[in-house]
């Protein structure tokens, strides 16, 4: 769970898909679908057992959309994905530990043209989005929080004049992994807990966000360091964080940023999205 320098491409085959990380390759068809959602076991049909690679659509279901398939079968211009694989040092494998899950997140969709894209204005995207923090080493007792994934509403504000954009995420629950296997899944809707990223910038219809670690990307919001620093992340949080994303569709009806950072005691790995407001 090193930071490193990490490629994750996903290409759309006859029968499903094909996900890239790091130059290692796990191929979804309709055979690895299990309600809806792509689940890569060893032996196919096996799901006691095995298990390689998970992936699975985020937001934007609907009683039409409900699952992963039917989500990347939509007319949606942009769809976020996570997926899980069981890593065996560099190469993708099965039979694993917890401790060789890689979690991460990408996008597919439509980029927006270039000379399609708005130089002027501002816009509002209003959409959600979802972290993980991976502890380094991690523990094997109820009192080690080896993951915390936060879960929240985006709001990205766009400058298209000055080539900005900035995004809050308000967390509306957070789940905890521990080391005796357990998970707690709490609403903290009222807590007042939110993620600030400013400055990003946008050249075309591409999206990059750098952090050069001097400020917390959650600096001015006390609510939430402070449950971060006295709770599930006590070690310390404060990675640099870096990102990059695209708007899509014709208009730039839709954006996403993936992000990603690092620390001494964490790996972090997350995804903004959202939907143009008219």
């Amino acid at each position: 769970l090193d930071e490193q320098d990490v490629s994750v491409t996903l290409t759309k085959t006859e029968d499903g898909y094909t996900l890239s990380y790091n130059g290692s390759d796990v191929a979804f068809t309709s055979a690895d679908l299990i309600d809806g959602d792509y689940e890569k076991y060893a032996t196919a049909g096996d799901t006691g057992s095995g298990e390689i690679a998970t992936l699975y659509a985020l937001g934007g279901f609907d009683a039409e959309h409900a699952t992963t398939s039917e989500v990347l079968a939509s007319p949606r211009v942009m769809v976020p994905l996570r997926f899980i694989l069981q890593m065996n040092g560099s190469e993708i494998s099965d039979g694993l530990t917890a401790d060789s899950q890689v979690l991460g997140y990408t996008v597919v969709g439509y980029k927006t043209d270039p000379a399609d894209m708005p130089t002027s204005g501002t816009a509002t995207y209003i959409g959600t989005g979802e972290f993980a923090f991976y502890a380094i080493n991690r523990g094997d007792t109820a009192d080690d929080v080896n993951r915390l994934d936060l879960y929240g509403n985006t709001n990205m504000a766009v400058d298209f004049d000055a080539g900005t954009l900035g995004a809050i995420l308000d967390i509306t629950s957070t789940t905890t992994y521990t080391g005796d296997g357990a998970s707690e899944t709490v609403d903290v809707s009222d807590a007042g807990y939110a993620m600030e990223f400013g400055g990003a910038k946008i050249s075309g219809s591409e999206i990059s966000f750098v952090d050069n670690g001097e400020d917390s990307w959650g600096t001015g919001n006390e609510a939430l360091d402070n449950y971060l620093a006295e709770g599930p992340l006590a070690d310390g949080i404060g990675p640099e964080v870096s990102g990059s994303g695209s708007f899509y569709g014709a208009n730039a009806e839709s954006a996403a940023l993936v992000l990603s950072g690092s620390s001494s005691t964490h790996v972090l790995q997350g995804v903004l999205w959202g939907d143009l407001q008219e």
